[in-house]
């Protein structure tokens, strides 16, 4: 029924409606009496809504017989309910319809309704504009809020509104005030400032206004207003303290006095109704020249069209204002002198650019807005913000307590529209107080803010750098990514302790998510602040890290022996990777000899170490890279008897976990079927002791299993690899695990689906940019149509010329070529395949993008 109503499907919302809420329930449940008595009474006004609709429809076609007979049946709907602007309504409708029982209906009502003639019902009637005295249009912007308002101020003994300042509670307050259909509610209103806030001085102004002589008690008072009802507005109610019992003690003393209290907060009494008043609501497009802000803006800024072209401009400011009203009129004024580019460049970055002469009043306003509110917070609350104001995307209760702001303080910003929630168990900053916090801050605040929100970041990458994937993962939703960039450019630029680690998570954060150029990106950044400081070996270790995986060869071997000439002889937490990188960087270039160098320094560092847990993952490169089958086995098996010496936390770390059998089936030289038992027994180990399994064992068992021809096993790990990725967001190991998938159901002879899986893999890799990726899908659909056609491989292959390929690529690459014809042509390929290969030849020939 009630949508239908706001449908405005009238008739359906009266079929809808059967009688009273609940009849006699109240009753037999007195403690939700009022809840129960609100909904009988809303569900009857939204009925009685409905028919009076029918009957102004009737009525404004000239039909006022059809008009009077709705306004009757609304009658019958609230005989239990006191709703005075539908009764209006009710009237007139009947006057317009000269019913000459219109004073026998609403004879229960003693009604104090205005006297109109026939003619003059009818013509207002007739007019759009005066249709409904309920109607909320006549405050612009905020009418749900209006409707909110009209319908609990005169069910309910408190209500406040609260918020920021300069949101409107005041406007809104007024409007409200002034509202016909709510002086039908009562008999007297009173407008009282917030210094009038005790008890006493209610009464006092509540007597002044009868016009009762002093002095006045409060038994003078109920006398005087036995059976009428009294609202009092209370506005700016924020400093009211100690009066709140006073308060409390007038509301209880009077049942028939209704407030309407304005504050920064809500005041935390007894049945209090509250209505937290935020900034304009701005959708995510757009904005147009008819919402609300923009109305404003051009209001303040005395124009009625601002400037054509400056639309995304315009917008921004109203978003950077939060929509606060009071805001967009005073960015409105200061736009007269400003250009919109200025402005939304000082509420971004500085709001001293403001302080002109030109701009003194407008900065005058905005400032009250962020002085006004924050006088409401203890010193405690305060230093809480000036650590948060550090922070510039959405954070978590996690991140706020580990920056002293518990979460009952985390409330109270909330409760003062400091904060808005963005689900997730998210907040971010309002962002006009965002601006007027930092604004707020002597320079050396604002760096001591800095310093603080960096440092507590770093510390959380730090305990994490050690972890692989869920945890760090967790620690990067926690904090967001461009505040964890800024902390990290302050760690390079102040050689905070913390730097090493957190730049250990940041590598495997962008590893596990695939985020290859980004992170080359910040890598590089980062480079260009450290200047020659000891940090640089570290950043640009991570530099050539990810440039391997980007296929930037040259480069990634240019910075890693950059890296290793700054560091000294017995550095090795950081000679190791580079060792490591140079030697897949050798491996990816074909040179198998250079390959075996690198990777045997990296295994002597991880000797000299102890770190048995490295020393697998290079045992496990040098086997793949030997070309001597003999020596390539003796690593294999020295990797695998390094397993056994893994302690409970090693074995449930997913990257220790995934390195020590990454080669099984990498190096198809060995007893593939022990490893495949070694994977099956790890699984199984795992699931007994209810652990999770690392989504990498998942997709190792399905390539072993492939290898020994278990195709439907191959399928269903690979199966859970890809959920388990998906379910993570690692972008990297769901294309690998959606193209196993894949690749087993072709193995199955399931051409149709394998290949379609194939070719969904391939877009995906396409999409991510993910060379390897791609470059393993095109080889399995390949191995796909050749399995398909009776071992003849696709002609295409003809055109396909791999720059980089690893030894495993490399070694299907020729098997497929060799089931080439030698005289076959080559055709253009499908085209999905060609435009994979264009893009293929870019992504292994791009420069790095700082």
């Amino acid at each position: 029924m009630l949508q239908a109503v706001q449908e405005q499907r009238y008739a359906d919302a009266l079929s809808f409606y059967k009688g009273p809420f609940l009849p006699g329930w109240g009753q037999h449940g007195a403690e939700l009496e009022e809840w129960w008595g609100q909904t009988r009474d809303y569900l009857a006004s939204r009925a009685a809504q409905a028919a009076l609709g029918l009957g102004e429809a009737a009525a404004s076609t000239g039909n006022w017989a059809q008009g009077a007979a709705y306004a009757a049946q609304a009658l019958g709907i609230l005989t239990e309910v006191s709703s005075l602007p539908l009764l209006e309504r009710a009237y007139r409708l009947l006057r317009a319809a000269n019913d000459p029982a219109y004073e026998l209906l609403l004879a229960p009502y003693d009604l104090p309704l205005p006297s109109l003639s026939p003619e003059q019902a009818q013509a207002s009637l007739m007019s759009p504009l005066a249709r409904s005295l309920s109607s909320s249009d006549l405050f612009v912007g905020r009418s749900s809020e209006m409707e909110w308002l009209l319908r609990y101020i005169p069910v309910s003994r408190l209500v406040t509104i609260h918020g920021l300042g300069g949101s409107g509670k005041t406007s809104l307050a007024r409007a409200v005030f002034a509202h016909p259909g709510l002086r039908l509610h009562f008999h007297e209103m009173v407008w009282i400032a917030a210094d009038h806030g005790t008890s006493d001085a209610l009464i006092e102004r509540v007597s002044e206004h009868l016009g009762l002589s002093a002095p006045v008690t409060s038994d003078t008072l109920a006398q005087r207003l036995a059976g009428r009802r009294v609202l009092i507005v209370l506005d700016g109610a924020d400093d009211l303290g100690p009066q709140l019992a006073s308060l409390h003690q007038f509301n209880q003393q009077f049942p028939l006095i209704h407030l309407l209290l304005t504050a920064r907060s809500a005041q935390g009494l007894s049945r209090e109704q509250t209505l937290l008043l935020r900034g304009f609501q701005l959708p995510e497009g757009p904005l147009g020249k008819t919402h609300p802000a923009r109305q404003l803006l051009a209001q303040g800024a005395e124009q009625e069209d601002l400037q054509e072209g400056e639309e995304d401009q315009l917008d921004a400011l109203c978003r950077l204002v939060s929509a606060l009203p009071f805001a967009l009129l005073q960015v409105g004024r200061l736009r007269r002198t400003l250009s919109s580019a200025q402005l939304r460049q000082a509420l971004t970055h500085d709001l001293r650019a403001l302080e002109t002469d030109s701009s003194a009043s407008g900065m005058t306003g905005m400032q009250e807005i962020w002085r006004s509110t924050a006088a409401r917070l203890t010193v405690v609350e305060r230093n809480g913000v000036q650590a948060l104001s550090a922070l510039h995307t959405p954070f978590g209760a996690e991140l706020a307590e580990a920056l002293s702001i518990p979460p009952a303080l985390l409330a109270r910003l909330h409760d003062l529209a400091f904060l808005e929630k963005c689900g997730d168990g998210q907040f971010r900053w309002v962002p006009l107080v965002a601006a007027y916090a930092r604004y707020a801050q002597s320079p050396e605040q604002r760096a001591a803010a800095q310093a603080y929100a960096a440092h507590v970041i770093l510390n959380a990458m730090n305990d994490r750098a050690e972890l692989w994937a869920d945890p760090v993962v967790r620690t990067w939703g926690v904090v967001h990514e461009q505040d964890i960039h800024a902390a990290l450019r302050w760690g390079v630029e102040h050689s905070a302790p913390e730097l090493s680690g957190a730049l250990n998570s940041t590598l495997l954060f962008y590893e596990t998510a695939a985020q290859y150029q980004p992170a080359l990106n910040l890598y590089l950044d980062l480079l260009g602040l450290s200047g020659t400081s000891e940090t640089q070996p570290a950043l640009l270790a991570g530099a050539a890290w990810f440039a391997s995986r980007l296929n930037l060869l040259d480069e990634a071997q240019q910075w890693a022996e950059r890296a290793l000439n700054l560091l000294p002889l017995d550095a090795w937490s950081v000679r190791m990777p580079l060792e490591n990188t140079l030697g897949n960087v050798a491996s990816l270039q074909q040179d198998a000899a250079r390959a075996e160098v690198h990777f045997s320094r990296a295994l002597d560092g991880a000797i000299h170490m102890g770190d048995i847990s490295r020393q697998i993952t290079y045992l496990g490169n040098l086997a793949a890279t030997q070309p001597d089958a003999a020596a390539s086995a003796v690593n294999y098996l020295r990797a695998l008897s390094l397993c056994t010496r893994l302690g409970d936390e090693e074995r449930r770390n997913p990257l220790i976990g995934g390195w020590a059998y990454i080669q099984l089936f990498r190096i198809e030289r060995g007893d593939v079927e022990m490893a495949f038992e070694l994977l099956n027994g790890q699984i199984t180990r795992l699931t007994e002791l209810m652990l999770p399994v690392p989504l990498y064992l998942h997709l190792y068992l399905a390539c072993t299993a492939l290898t020994l021809g278990h195709a439907l096993q191959a399928q269903e790990s690979a199966t859970l690899a890809y959920q388990a990725a998906r379910e993570r967001r690692e972008l990297a190991f769901e294309i690998s695990a959606l193209l196993m998938v894949g690749r087993a159901q072709a193995w199955q002879g399931l051409y149709t689906s394998g290949l379609q899986t194939l070719l969904h893999g391939l877009r995906q890799a396409c999409a991510a940019r993910h060379a390897e990726g791609i470059t393993d899908a095109l080889l399995f659909y390949a191995e796909a149509i050749t399995r398909q056609q009776g071992g003849r491989a696709p002609l295409w292959l003809r055109t396909w010329h791999p720059t980089r390929l690893t030894p495993y690529q490399n070694r299907l690459f020729l098997d497929l070529l060799s089931q080439l014809s030698a005289d076959a042509l080559a055709p253009t390929p499908p085209l999905d395949v060609w435009l994979s290969l264009q893009l293929l030849i870019q992504l292994e020939v791009q420069p790095p993008v700082v």
